[in-house]
């Protein structure tokens, strides 16, 4: 499955169930969330040195990790920490150790402990992460338990 099919699936899906199940009222936020839906999608695949999806989020992870710091915290400081904090395991997990393709990325409990982790920081964004990934997982047809 190429990384497009991937993002588009996860978009879709989310601006059904953030439209018909979450009821998220404002248009332009259901489409920022559907976006941001698909970009977790492609999360799964970042154990691939060369898929797609590794090389927009190469790129993409100390931007958002900036954001995400920046947004939480509400100071520029944190938002350098965040960063340096994010990219940092981001780079220690996918660029050093190399995991296998479809190993722990492809598993129930990689999805699961994400998930959780990120719900606990913000609930909404704990529901699309396991919205978008989940969705990779199920289109993969990889859905393991460990």
């Amino acid at each position: 499955m190429n990384w497009k099919f991937h993002f588009l699936f996860a978009f879709f899906l989310f601006l059904l169930i953030g439209n018909f199940i979450l009821k998220i009222p404002d248009f332009f936020n259901l489409l920022f969330f559907s976006f941001l839906c698909g970009i977790f999608s492609l999360l799964a695949d970042l154990d691939h040195e060369l898929s797609k999806s590794r090389k927009i989020l190469d790129k993409l992870v100390p931007i958002a990790s900036f954001v995400i710091g920046f947004l939480y915290f509400n100071n520029i400081a944190y938002a350098l920490y965040t960063l340096i904090f994010l990219s940092g395991v981001y780079f220690l997990l996918f660029v050093f150790l190399k995991p296998k393709h479809r190993g722990f990325t492809h598993s129930i409990i990689f999805l699961l402990f994400f998930s959780a982790i990120i719900y606990f920081f913000d609930n909404l964004v704990g529901i699309i992460f396991f919205i978008g990934y989940s969705s990779h997982l199920v289109l993969d047809g990889t859905l393991k338990l460990i």
